[in-house]
């Protein structure tokens, strides 16, 4: 088991996808849906076209606009993101700004379709994942949630870090409406600044659990425990939608009884050597820490 603070990690990359989607939520500019950049649009190809009837109305490709603004919302999980470079040592894969997807993801989720809805895999387990895909296993039907929702805090931090590295909450001052210029250094007229910054901060947890991904192993890999070993993780913007018990998107809230992920794009990636979930009870919960800092002239008041 381990916590660890992912997203300023080696290893670490930010998807061409990602930018666009900040650019377009900072911004009134058009959104341009790209359809065959999502995952929605991934898992109804016709390399899954033995899926296809399940696998379009999980995807929601027919929607044409998405209904909000898509956010940083899911994360899912690969087992690629190292290679072995000796009998004792690996390295992990580089990203690439280009990439759309995981190297190799897997579900977090592998139930079977007659057990959804009961005590097995209630409405209420069910709440936590995304991304639906039905797969046919030795005749048996098998639904696979790629995603899972991130468990944000829900209160963004404005902290305080000064020269030393000690962090405080910090408070805005209304005086800074009606902000003082800065003294000028009459030497070379530079502004003289220190090395104090503020930090915006919003952080969230990405559980995953042996008792998740060991369903997929089971059965989707023979029980192969070398896919039991987490080595990837991918964040994705998306808004969740609203489908039916058939999981067909609905805007009648009184027959929505899911929810499902649409225009679901990889944002960041992660690539590391890889943690292990073989172990009943074993887990791992990564800490993904967004923030923005700047530096600031004097102390931090």
């Amino acid at each position: 088991m381990s916590t660890e603070t992912v997203l300023r990690s080696s290893g670490v990359y930010t998807t061409v996808l990602g930018a666009l989607n900040q650019f377009q939520a900072l911004t009134d500019l058009a959104y341009n849906a790209m359809h065959t950049t999502t995952l929605n649009y991934k898992y109804s190809t016709s390399e899954y076209a033995h899926e296809s009837a399940q696998i379009l109305r999980s995807s929601v490709v027919d929607l044409e606009v998405p209904p909000t603004t898509p956010a940083l919302s899911y994360f899912g999980i690969g087992v690629r993101g190292f290679v072995n470079v000796g009998d004792y040592s690996s390295v992990a894969y580089p990203g690439d700004a280009r990439m759309m997807d995981l190297y190799m993801p897997i579900p977090i989720r592998c139930v079977r379709v007659d057990e959804e809805g009961t005590t097995k895999f209630t409405n209420s387990d069910r709440a936590k994942y995304r991304l639906r895909v039905v797969r046919t296993v030795n005749g048996v039907e098998y639904a696979c949630y790629y995603l899972k929702l991130i468990s944000f805090d829900p209160s963004i931090s404005i902290i305080g870090k000064d020269i030393n590295g000690t962090e405080t909450p910090y408070s805005l001052d209304e005086k800074w409406l009606k902000p003082a210029t800065p003294a000028i250094n009459e030497v070379g007229g530079r502004i003289d600044t220190n090395v104090n910054r503020l930090i915006v901060r919003a952080s969230g947890v990405c559980e995953i659990r042996h008792d998740e991904i060991i369903e997929a192993v089971n059965a989707l890999y023979n029980g192969d425990t070398n896919y039991a070993k987490v080595s990837e993780i991918g964040y994705y913007t998306g808004c969740d939608v609203d489908v039916t018990d058939e999981w067909i998107p609905t805007s009648d809230s009184a027959a929505a009884v899911h929810k499902e992920a649409a225009f679901v794009q990889l944002a960041k990636g992660h690539c590391f050597r890889g943690s292990e979930l073989v172990t009943p009870g074993s887990y791992i919960r990564p800490v993904v820490t967004l923030e923005s800092e700047s530096c600031i002239n004097g102390d931090l008041a």
